[in-house]
């Protein structure tokens, strides 16, 4: 299965084999994030309202972390 990525990594964008290109886990503490970006630079994905905690929201957008709105009621 495909995916077009360019929607959210611009129109240049084009797929590689060089790594995976999705890999898809879940954390149970924020240290689980930092242990994830030591093995390879990811881009985070991240609920919206994220964006609004103090200092963390600003980390997250300078690390490129793809931030998508959960719908109503979900922020």
């Amino acid at each position: 299965m495909n995916f077009d990525y360019k929607k959210y990594l611009g129109p240049d964008w084009k797929p590689t084999k060089e790594k995976p290109s999705s890999i898809c886990t879940n954390h149970q503490s924020w240290l689980d994030i930092f242990v994830h970006m030591s093995r390879q630079a990811p881009c985070h994905v991240a609920k919206e309202a994220t964006k609004r905690i103090p200092a963390v929201g600003y980390i997250a957008a300078a690390v490129g972390c793809l931030f998508v709105d959960r719908g109503k009621g979900g922020g």
